[in-house]
């Protein structure tokens, strides 16, 4: 039905049917701290129909999924960041990922999946995917934490990423070290290619943002290492709030953001980011027309609700994050 919702849960048991609490995760999710979260009511335990028959595996199995793992966002912020929560205590251990057998992901039928996997160093041979091989029993399960909150990403993931995909790599691989040319870019991010949330007045937002020295970009069309790059060389970053502006973790410090949001839809993920990184970090809300009925028919939910972006108000904001120049 929707990009997000193809994994919505998680649940690990252990061999006497205990369900792991901390280990497990279903929609909705909480808040840190909320009161609301009791993992007695995870779904799971609510189901009505049988699982899928199970699948044996034998040796080491490392469960690495997230929810809805197969998004950009929650691949790079959920999943990513358990390889090096599970690196460290296999080395505690006097083991290596060398060690595992079987990594479960959520799949890698994308490239950017396939690419992090390979910066990695994990054989793509050794993993299977648990959204078409969805209930598993193994020899030894190996289940690292999830890196924080869903949808509240910790210092320890951010610091991770850039660790990884920051330094210096060969050119020809695709990697450069960001800032040695000395380039300073302004970027505005289009969703044009997405399924949803689309800015309806896109090109009166391009032809503004093209006086001021914005190239709009689709980051669908490049790698991971190029999105790297760009987003390492950026002076400033113009988009609206999408998997696309994960790739902020990887911006230098004074880096400003325009994050343009539906009126529906205001999160703080990238706010919390822009905060840790000592980017500047502005919003500006947008606006949709006023028919409830026939906007909820158009779009359930508030996530994929597009919207218009006032011109003027954004050249306001523009001006006020010293852009207009």
């Amino acid at each position: 039905q929707n990009d997000w919702a193809v994994c919505e849960e998680i649940a690990i048991f252990s061999d006497d049917d205990f369900l792991l609490g901390n280990v497990s995760r279903c929609y909705p999710w909480y808040l840190p701290g909320c009161s609301r979260h009791d993992v007695t009511h995870h779904t799971i335990l609510q189901r009505k129909t049988p699982l899928p028959a199970v699948r044996s595996l034998p040796g080491k199995v490392a469960i690495l999924s997230g929810l809805s793992g197969h998004v950009y966002y929650h691949w790079l912020f959920d999943v990513l960041p358990r390889f090096n929560i599970l690196q460290t205590e296999l080395h505690a251990q006097g083991q290596t990922l060398a060690d595992i057998d079987t990594f479960v992901v959520n799949n890698i039928n994308q490239p950017f999946q396939r690419e992090t996997l390979s910066a990695l160093n994990i054989p793509l041979d050794k993993v299977i995917a648990s959204d078409r091989i969805p209930h598993i029993q193994a020899q030894q399960l190996v289940v690292p934490s999830f890196p924080g909150y869903l949808d509240w990403v910790p210092p320890s993931t951010i610091d991770f990423l850039r660790r990884v995909f920051l330094p210096a790599r060969p050119r020809a691989s695709g990697w450069s070290s960001g800032r040695s040319s000395g380039q300073r870019r302004r970027l505005y991010i289009s969703r044009g290619k997405a399924k949803y949330r689309h800015v309806l007045n896109e090109a009166e937002v391009i032809e503004l943002l093209s006086h001021f020295g914005f190239e709009t970009v689709a980051l669908e069309t490049l790698s991971v290492a190029q999105q790297v790059q760009l987003f390492s060389e950026a002076e400033a970053v113009v988009a609206a709030h999408g998997s696309g502006l994960a790739n902020l973790v990887f911006c230098a410090p004074g880096t400003r953001v325009i994050e343009l949001f539906s009126p529906q839809y205001l999160r703080t993920d990238y706010w919390m980011i822009s905060e840790y990184l000592q980017l500047a970090h502005y919003y500006l809300l947008g606006a949709t027309f006023g028919l409830h009925p026939l906007r909820q028919l158009m779009y359930p939910s508030p996530l994929t609700e597009d919207f218009l972006v006032n011109i003027l108000a954004l050249r306001s904001l523009l001006k006020q994050a010293n852009l207009l120049e």
